[in-house]
């Protein structure tokens, strides 16, 4: 197995469908053809429950992208998805919330519902994420270990004394000249 860092565009990008997000949701049942995964009504589908489950908190994390531009400083994990059509996609292993943030940003920004400054702009239409590569056991199994770390273990909570007013350091944009 191995990790290598690529550019990609968000419309190089899908999200999927089977996120173990999505297993406690009412009514949720899972894509069980891969294929489809590509499909435009499963994209769909996918960034409708991401955007309107309350418990997902997209708009907050739409608004911290639109302040201070996407930041990938937690890596996002995609492993290549062979379409039919020859063109190089990617399904999100990791970072399924921050992708459906970012492409729900650009298209309220096409839409002109929303204006995004240049600067936030440059950091949402190309960034670096992590390919995962290998056999179809190893991705397996690296996946499992990554969600569990992730999301089962997950990062550990702050402190009282991290969370006073004043002791957080905010991070707000620079005007550009």
């Amino acid at each position: 197995m191995k990790l290598t860092s690529v550019n990609v565009k968000p419309e190089q990008l899908l999200l999927d469908p089977n996120n173990y997000r999505f297993h406690d949701l009412d009514g949720y049942r899972p894509i069980i053809n891969q294929r489809k995964y590509a499909d435009v009504h499963v994209q769909d589908k996918t960034l409708s429950l991401l955007q309107f489950t309350p418990e997902f908190q997209l708009q907050s994390l739409k608004d911290s992208i639109l302040t201070n531009g996407f930041i990938p400083l937690e890596q996002l994990v995609v492993e290549e998805y062979d379409t039919s059509d020859g063109k190089t996609r990617y399904l999100v292993v990791e970072g399924n919330r921050r992708i459906a943030a970012i492409k729900t940003l650009l298209d309220e920004y096409q839409s002109g519902s929303i204006s995004i400054p240049k600067d936030i702009m440059n950091t949402i239409r190309e960034f670096r994420v992590i390919e995962l590569t290998g056999s179809k056991d190893e991705r397996a199994s690296f996946k499992q270990v990554l969600m569990a770390i992730r999301h089962v273990a997950g990062i550990r909570a702050w402190g009282a004394y991290c969370k006073r007013p004043g002791s957080l350091i905010v991070i707000r944009p620079v005007a550009s000249e």
